[in-house]
Order: C-alpha cells, then structure tokens, then sequence
C-alpha cells in the first residue's frame, strides 16, 4: 500500500536549505540511494533535485532522503538537524506575502478551525486537531497519517514555533508528548506560548 503523496512545497524548501547546508554533492548521493521507481519522480541535474512547489510527490520519496541523509548523525546531531530543518523550512515557506496574509488571517484562536486546510495543503491523508487546553496552550493531534515518518513528524511538530511566532505569539515552546513511531496511537504534541 502506497504512504501517500506530499506536496512540492515544504519538501523543495527542506531539499533548498539541505543543500545550502550541506552541498549539492550530499543531495546527489542521497538521490542515488533511492529506488528507480521513486528517482523517476526527481531530476537531480537540477536544483533541489527538481522539486517543483505546486506538484505532489510519493512521500516514500522523503523518508528514503531523509532516512539517508540522517544515518550517521548521532542523536545529538540528528536533534540539531531536525531543529534546524523545521526552522528553515516554514522561514522559507512563510515568506513575504503568505508571511502576511499567515499573520494577519490567521490567530491562536481561528487556527484550530483552519488546520486541516492547512494540513490537506501538503499532505493527502492524515487528520489534524488542535485542542486549545488554555488560552495559552493548544495540544496538536495528528492521526491516520499514512505517510507518517519519525523526522518528518519532530520537523512539522518543531514548525509550529515559527507558524505560532507568526501569529504574534511570544515565548514559543513545543513539546512533543506522542507518536505513533513509538507505539502511541497518533502524534501529539503541547505548544505553549504567552
């Protein structure tokens, strides 16, 4: 059973800021690990390996990449990258005018009623929730995701700091408290702010 699809935008700005990172020959020789049936999707002549922005991919193609490009990272290094990559990649994606138009249609309050658009924007399968626990804390539900990956999982829960600073929160943090790649049913995770 195919995991799904992603969409080109988020994975073409985590393929960008890899490949300023660490340089195009790193991405060329993670491309060369993935299968032929998922490399026909990806033209590594090309700048993020090709990545368009507005066009789905099969998401085995990322935990192939990432699953590479992460093997001989040790734990510590692997925390840094995922910060690192969820920080870079909604910086990239929240620029200019979806930075405003985020900011200015978009509030702790409304953005439970908003997520899974937001969600569905990128992925096609999985359910998201957002419960607001206080004024001040929301708790972020992710189930019956499919294409479900551990770093891609830390990676979205981490980019909520970004999306909730972009909404005017201060004080930021997020704790990740479930995932099903540890056994848990579904992924969840507390953001806090003030």
């Amino acid at each position: 059973m195919a995991l799904g699809k992603i969409k080109g935008n988020a994975f073409r700005e985590f393929l960008v800021w890899f490949e300023a990172r660490s340089g195009q020959p790193a991405l060329t020789r993670a491309f060369g690990h993935l299968p032929a049936e998922l490399s026909d999707e990806l033209d590594p002549s090309r700048p993020a390996l090709g990545v368009l922005a507005s066009n789905w991919y099969s998401i085995e193609i990322v935990h192939s990449l990432l699953d590479t490009l992460t093997a001989d990272l040790s734990p510590t290094d692997l925390e840094r990258f995922t910060h690192e990559a969820a920080e870079a990649t909604i910086a990239r994606m929240m620029r200019g005018v979806q930075k405003a138009a985020f900011s200015l249609l978009i509030s702790p309050r409304r953005y439970p009623k908003v997520i899974n658009l937001l969600w569905g924007m990128n992925y096609d399968s999985g359910r998201v929730q957002v419960v607001e626990q206080t004024p001040t804390c929301h708790e972020g539900i992710v189930s019956d995701w499919r294409g479900h990956h551990p770093l891609i999982c830390q990676i979205n829960h981490l980019a909520k700091v970004h999306m909730y600073e972009a909404m005017g929160c201060l004080d930021v943090t997020v704790h990740l408290t479930r995932c099903v790649s540890k056994g848990d049913g579904d992924c969840r995770s507390l953001v806090r702010w003030r």
